[in-house]
């Protein structure tokens, strides 16, 4: 028994008797299977590198499609055509871009069927470079003819709203609630809410930042809000150019139990101010 444990011991140092031998083995397998541990750990923390998604694509038959396919930060960029389709994005922050020349742009073309492009639950992308039209929202709980956001805070940028309506709902070009988009350097020509409010813009409970648009003949013929309306809102509205629009209240712009910000927006010179801006109960 004796020889038996001193043959143990000496097999468990080494050479120069300096560490266990079977000590080595083990902090080594150790060490091995710590570091294999962190390698993983760190390739599923690192997050995906975005992508470019060209449509049309042999992948993808519609945008939809490439939505559906696309993955969180990803950009659609959207060759010049004409695109009649009616989009959905639903908790999903990715891109659509028009990939627009000199001669032809892209175009989302509701066919009057519902509104163009909808954003729901934390879509929070941009949307730029399009031309939005001819989306209709048709009341029961239908919003916004071009584009309809819920609880999502897209950047909405350098677009074309063009004959977009709400016949029986509000936000003939954007109808945003509880949401806080951006939306900058569009145009909104002909938009329509006739039985609604907000012509080229309506938002419900959110904070928006509307700023260097240019809203055209836009008319809310038995509303309020020719241009934009805002109801119980926190905003920012400046820098924006307003010409022909009409309504029955604010033919440029009408604001409801809000408040914010309202700097260097440019009226007709001829409108009266009474007119154009109509603040009920509002402060800004």
């Amino acid at each position: 028994m004796k020889w038996f444990i001193m043959r143990w011991f000496k097999m468990r140092r080494n050479i120069a008797g300096s560490q266990p031998v079977f000590g080595n083995l083990i902090l080594s397998g150790s060490l091995f299977i710590l570091g294999s541990m962190l390698i993983v750990l760190i390739g599923l923390s690192s997050p995906l590198e975005s992508a470019t998604i060209t449509f049309p694509s042999q992948e993808c038959s519609t945008i939809q499609d490439a939505i559906n396919n696309a993955q969180e930060g990803d950009t659609i960029l959207i060759s010049p055509g004409r695109y009649q389709e009616n989009l959905v994005i639903d908790g999903k922050s990715i891109n659509l871009e028009g990939n627009n020349t000199t001669e032809a742009a892209a175009i989302l073309n509701g066919g009057n069927k519902g509104p163009c492009l909808i954003l729901k639950n934390g879509s929070n992308g941009k949307i730029q470079g399009l031309t939005i039209q001819n989306g209709n929202a048709h009341g029961n709980g239908d919003e916004g003819g071009g584009i309809a956001c819920y609880q999502s805070d897209p950047a909405i940028i350098n677009n074309i709203f063009k004959n977009n309506a709400a016949d029986k709902g509000m936000g003939g070009g954007i109808f945003c609630h509880e949401s806080s988009p951006t939306i900058e350097n569009n145009k909104f020509y002909g938009n329509r809410a006739e039985k609604g409010e907000g012509a080229g813009i309506f938002t419900f409970r959110s904070t928006p930042v509307i700023s260097h648009n240019e809203f055209v003949g836009n008319l809310a013929e038995n509303g309020e809000g020719g241009g934009i309306t805002l109801m119980e809102s926190a905003g920012e509205i400046s820098e924006n150019s307003f010409v022909n629009n009409l309504s029955n209240q604010g033919e440029d712009i009408y604001v409801q139990h809000s408040h914010g910000n309202m700097v260097n927006n440019m009226h007709e010179v001829d409108k009266d101010p009474a007119a154009a801006v109509v603040l009920n109960q509002s402060a800004f």
